[in-house]
């Protein structure tokens, strides 16, 4: 009988004390992995959101009775067709000139979004929702910006990375409204013209542009000669 015959193998307990110490880490790495994986997701579908609010928002503001189509606060379209009355209601609701005033979302805007956010997997923290409509040459601009705080579990803070995040979005969207915009070229125009004729400066600016007229075709007479 040879020696070696009473020696015990104990390579599967070496095995046992590898697995103790390897599969911890590869465990919280994968779930490290999905966490971010989850992160990145909800920030995509947030940024989402906000363009969705920015663009409804933006819409609702160019055509009248927008809001009667579409329920612009859920961001869904109604099962009918807004009727009669609900259209005359609309147009009698528009504002001519609009845009010349200062506007402000209607604050039910904010609270989708955060109750979009309450229902997202990440919901640590309260969300903090701010809509600006800025004035532009030709109409306005909607920004929507999101900015949450986000707790991630104890274990990424043993693994030496940061457990709060700072998750922030913001999208925006131009209003479109050919009609308001010739309205209110119209209303400039008309404007300068009234003015002009009270004050006599068109007539004014009429014999100067004829006294340049004048100049300029002697100049270029003397020049051919």
């Amino acid at each position: 009988m040879r020696k070696s015959d009473f020696i015990k193998d104990e390579s599967g307990s070496v095995s046992v004390l590898e697995a103790t110490f390897v599969y911890p880490i590869v465990i919280l790495m994968v779930a490290a992995m999905i966490f971010i994986g989850v992160y990145v997701l909800e920030v995509t579908l947030l940024d989402l959101r906000t363009q969705m609010t920015a663009d409804m928002i933006a819409k609702n503001i160019s055509f009248a009775g927008y809001d009667e189509l579409v329920d612009v606060y859920n961001l869904t379209e109604t099962a009918d067709g807004p009727g009669k009355p609900a259209v005359n209601r609309a147009y009698d609701d528009r504002e001519p000139y609009r845009y010349l005033g200062v506007q402000k979302a209607d604050s039910r805007y904010e609270d989708s979004v955060k109750e979009y956010v309450s229902g997202l997997f990440f919901n640590s923290a309260a969300a903090e929702c701010n809509i600006e409509i800025k004035r532009q040459m030709f109409g306005r601009k909607v920004i929507v910006s999101v900015h949450r705080d986000v707790k991630m579990p104890g274990f990424f803070s043993l693994a030496g990375l940061s457990d709060e995040y700072r998750m922030s979005v913001s999208s925006s969207a131009l209003t479109s409204d050919s009609a308001e915009f010739v309205r209110n070229t119209d209303l400039t125009v008309e404007t300068v013209n009234f003015i002009s004729e009270k004050t006599g400066v068109k007539d004014k600016f009429s014999d100067m542009r004829d006294k340049i007229s004048e100049i300029l075709k002697s100049l270029k007479a003397d020049s051919g000669g």
